[in-house]
């Protein structure tokens, strides 16, 4: 006997919450109208007090940074029925196993944070301890094995894993941090329907020009500072020139990138754009992809290589290709907002 619930590869793997987010939704028809309405403001956060974070500052795709402490991050999909409860709720079944399967028969996703010291697809199996998010959407009895995915070793990829190690990967408490504690568990909801609103995605257009977020959604949040849409560029440049190179930063653009070359597919394939007006929209993002790819790649290069500080002449280069990649990012906007 076995369930899997629907789940695919998903276009973009910036972070665990981006990846299983869309790894479920494109596994569902009618979702394009919410993925291309979405996942396209970018947003840099520096924490501003003492709290009990994951990272002092870093950067993401807007629509799933909560703001709010502890909170899941999948509530801001309106397609997902969400409950969230801590792990050591969880740890409190006498049979941990039987009440995960019985999650995926009520047709729940469950998320939650595992130690790779137990996950033989890991190169850190039964070699060292450190806790990351996966996702359960699917069991087989015979085979006694989970369908799983997250990122392994850097990489965010399907993989089967016993029962047994799952047991014990789940049960390991490796991070301190509350977010590490949150079992997230999402249900599709089949009924629900969402359709592109061009005012809408003009209005994230300007914002994302404006450096603003006028929706005005962390207005409650006191323990971080944000930072929106262009102005994403000079927070990375500002942690880079701070000796803080996080290649995540810019691979964050190259994924929003990715999604903006098949968001304009969707455009075409829709009508809202005439396919002659694409042309040129297809050619800057292309431009702008490959320069992010080059960018990414030195990065992770020189940090292997220089580990304590880069040499003066590389931090110029890299400087200068961002700036280079921020202005066409700019007329790219300033030609869609006109185009729409």
């Amino acid at each position: 006997m076995q369930k899997i619930l629907p789940f695919s590869d998903p276009q973009i793997t910036s972070y665990a919450g981006i990846a299983n987010t869309l790894g479920i939704l494109e596994s569902y028809p009618n979702t394009a109208d919410f993925i291309y309405s979405n996942f396209f403001q970018m947003i840099y956060y520096q924490n501003i007090n003492e709290s009990d974070v994951l990272h002092e500052m870093t950067g993401s795709m807007y629509d799933l940074e909560v703001g709010l402490r502890f909170l899941p991050l999948y509530i801001y999909c309106p397609f997902f029925y969400v409950r969230c409860i801590n792990k050591e709720i969880l740890l409190q079944e006498t049979d941990v196993l039987k009440y995960i399967i019985q999650l995926i028969d009520l047709n729940y996703y469950f998320i939650g944070w595992a130690d790779h010291y137990y996950i033989p697809n890991s190169k850190k199996y039964n070699n060292k301890h450190y806790d990351d998010v996966i996702l359960i959407y699917g069991y087989n009895m015979s085979s006694r094995k989970f369908f799983a995915a997250g990122f392994i070793d850097s990489f965010y990829r399907k993989i089967e894993i016993n029962f047994c190690d799952f047991e014990k990967a789940i049960a390991s408490e490796v991070e301190m941090n509350k977010y590490a504690k949150n079992i997230s568990l999402i249900k599709y909801d089949i009924d629900y329907k969402y359709k592109f609103d061009v005012k809408k995605f003009k209005k994230k257009v300007i914002d994302y020009l404006s450096s603003q977020d006028s929706d005005k959604r962390f207005d409650l949040i006191d323990d971080k500072k944000y930072w929106f849409g262009i102005s994403y560029y000079d927070k990375i440049l500002e942690q880079f020139l701070s000796k803080m190179q996080d290649m995540r930063l810019v691979h964050n653009l190259v994924d929003q990138k990715i999604l903006m070359k098949n968001r304009l597919f969707f455009f075409k394939e829709e009508g809202y754009i005439k396919e002659h007006d694409l042309r040129n929209l297809f050619e800057l993002n292309d431009t702008m992809l490959k320069k992010l790819i080059m960018l990414r790649n030195k990065t992770i290069k020189n940090n292997i290589r220089y580990q304590n500080e880069w040499k003066a002449e590389l931090v110029e280069e890299w400087t200068t290709s961002l700036k280079t990649i921020k202005f066409l990012d700019i007329d790219f906007n300033m030609q869609l907002l006109k185009l729409l």
